[in-house]
């Protein structure tokens, strides 16, 4: 099955779900925004740790600097929305549309972006290691910044050297010389 199709069935149940709850705007307060509609939610600098976004759609929401370690946000749109400078560790963004998003100085170490569209995304400076993102559409921008190691899991065909990224062994071996 297309990836389109893993992922736009899901969104459609979620859109359909949307419709038949009160899709109302959250204050950002409390730990469950499952099946919510909060385009343009500001969560900056929010302790979100272990909050659950599934199914929501927080499309150009902001969550930078936000801490949201273990946090769910699978089968959710968020496009258009920031990340950047958030604290990913460990969280799972599964199945999500994720295109134009920043996650520019994210800490994603061990985050999960399993099938997840990350078109245009802008993960410059963000630290990678150990994030998985199989079957995953990724492309957007990346520096010299943008780490990774042996643990990421990137889709087939992606060459993060290419790409401009920079290995931790890599790192530490230039700072070294």
């Amino acid at each position: 099955m297309p990836l389109t199709q893993w992922i736009a069935r899901p969104l459609l149940l979620a859109c359909l779900a949307l419709s038949a709850v009160a899709a109302t705007s959250d204050d950002g307060q409390g730990l469950d925004h499952t099946y919510k509609a909060n385009p343009n939610g500001r969560f900056a600098g929010q302790d979100l740790s272990g909050a659950d976004f599934s199914y929501s759609v927080v499309s150009d929401a902001r969550f930078k600097s936000a801490t949201l370690r273990g946090a769910t946000i699978s089968y959710a749109v968020a496009s258009d929305a920031s990340f950047d400078g958030a604290d990913l560790r460990g969280a799972t963004l599964r199945y999500s549309v994720l295109t134009d998003a920043g996650f520019a100085g994210a800490d994603c170490r061990g985050a999960d972006f399993t099938l997840s569209l990350l078109n245009n995304v802008d993960l410059s400076g963000a630290d990678l290691r150990g994030a998985n993102f199989t079957g995953a559409s990724l492309g957007g921008r990346f520096d010299a910044e943008t780490l990774y190691d042996e643990t990421t899991t990137f889709p087939k065909g992606f060459d993060p050297v290419a790409m401009g990224l920079t290995g931790s062994k890599t790192r530490a071996a230039a700072r070294e010389k």
